[in-house]
């Protein structure tokens, strides 16, 4: 929702007067709790540091053109699924 808008644009489309965000180290703070078994939490999706070390922008790019809704119309178009339209 956030992407490409001004907090002035976030804040009117959600209906508030105003933003705050928090920050990733008190996002993962707020998560941990003393008797826990859990050391470290996977933020990449905030952080993009990837727990695998293998996802590049390349990659992410590659991704984002092959889930594209230009992309799933092509593959649409051209394969029905191996099956063949038949009108009475």
């Amino acid at each position: 929702m956030a992407s490409s808008r001004s907090d002035a644009e976030v804040a009117e489309l959600i209906g508030a007067d105003w933003l705050i965000y928090q920050d990733l180290a008190d996002l993962i703070a707020a998560c941990e709790h003393d008797h826990s078994s859990i050391k470290e939490f996977d933020t990449s999706c905030f952080s993009g540091n990837y727990v695998t070390g293998d996802v590049t922008p390349e990659y992410l790019a590659r991704l984002e053109s092959e889930r594209s809704d230009s992309a799933k119309a092509t593959r649409r178009e051209g394969d029905r699924g191996g099956l063949k339209v038949v009108k009475s």
